[in-house]
């Protein structure tokens, strides 16, 4: 009877370990990275992707080497009663020490010092709290960012594979160097710059700018003291007298009828001196009155005055 219950011993822990390497073959493992991040000198561990459930946290984000960690897991499925949960420091690349006397006493799983089992009956329904000793620096171990991963399956439950990440450096300060939160270096103070050198001042007073010279006012005729000649005062302007009354005078009788008279007989005379003129108007005269005795005066008349030659005066009426 003994003897079968360490066989099926063995057999459940062949078939974790086989398991466990089969998870961490398929992707499930952390990979470490170098940091870059803060300082060449801080390494940097980034988790993978995870699977099935439950989640992890820690009582802070900074440790130093050799504390202890309080690790809660939330929302995990429970094991079977001779089952556990593996814990693993950076995939494997980080050892834990074999003393976890300050913690819960956590073993090895089969030996492994990569890997810390977490009893089935620790996990319980899957809300858990328990406490593990950080190993010191070393080679394997670092400062800087670290993953802590949980592993189920291995003992035949369900398959879980996650992960969570806290920082570890010398002082255990956040803000100290691969801690959490790095506070920012200070900067030198900046120098200062020697201001450019300026010609010295010297002492003595600038020269006295030489006093103008008062110019000569151009000479001016002598004022003299008599009184200016009064102006002689304007004589009062005559009175015009009144123009004395015009006089009614009787108007002058006109000269142009006399003078339109005298043309009138110029151009008389003018128009007789045409001798077809005359003839003409002694035959119209003479054709239209019919008066022997009327013509005969005027062409006596026109003959006296010469204005006619003497032959045109018909033989019969000569005188």
């Amino acid at each position: 009877m003994q003897k079968n219950k360490i066989s099926a011993t063995a057999t459940r822990r062949f078939m974790a370990g086989a398991l466990s390497v089969a998870l961490l073959g398929g992707g499930l493992a952390v990979v470490p990275a170098v940091a870059t991040a803060q300082d060449a000198q801080c390494v940097v561990n980034e988790p993978r992707k995870g699977n099935g459930v439950g989640e992890l946290s820690f009582d802070k984000q900074t440790y130093k080497p050799g504390d202890v960690v309080t690790m809660t897991g939330t929302g995990f499925a429970a094991r079977p009663s001779d089952g556990f949960l593996g814990m693993k420091l950076n995939s494997n690349k980080s050892e834990w020490p074999a003393d976890q006397s300050a913690g819960d006493n956590l073993e090895y799983n089969e030996g492994n010092a990569t890997t810390l089992e977490i009893p089935a009956a620790t996990v319980g329904n899957g809300n858990f709290t328990v406490r593990v000793v950080l190993p010191a620096f070393d080679a394997k171990f670092q400062a800087g960012k670290q993953v802590i991963t949980l592993l189920g399956g291995n003992d035949g439950g369900p398959v879980a594979s996650r992960s969570a990440v806290i920082w570890v450096n010398e002082t255990g300060d956040d803000s100290d160097a691969c801690g959490a939160t790095p506070s920012v270096k200070p900067q030198p103070d900046p120098q200062p710059q020697p201001e450019p050198s300026q010609p010295e001042k010297t002492s003595e007073a600038p020269a006295p700018k030489p006093d103008p010279q008062p110019q000569p006012k151009p000479s001016q005729p002598e004022t003299t003291s008599e009184a200016p000649a009064p102006k002689p005062s304007k004589t009062s302007e005559p009175e015009k007298t009144s123009e004395p009354a015009k006089t009614s005078e009787k108007p002058k009788p006109s000269q142009e009828p006399q003078n339109n008279l005298n043309k009138g007989v110029e151009n008389l005379l003018n128009y007789f001196k045409d001798g077809t003129n005359v003839r003409k108007v002694v035959i119209a005269v003479a054709s239209v009155l019919g008066i022997a005795g009327l013509a005969t005066a005027v062409l006596g008349s026109l003959v006296k005055l010469n204005l006619i030659p003497r032959d045109w005066f018909p033989p019969q009426f000569r005188f």
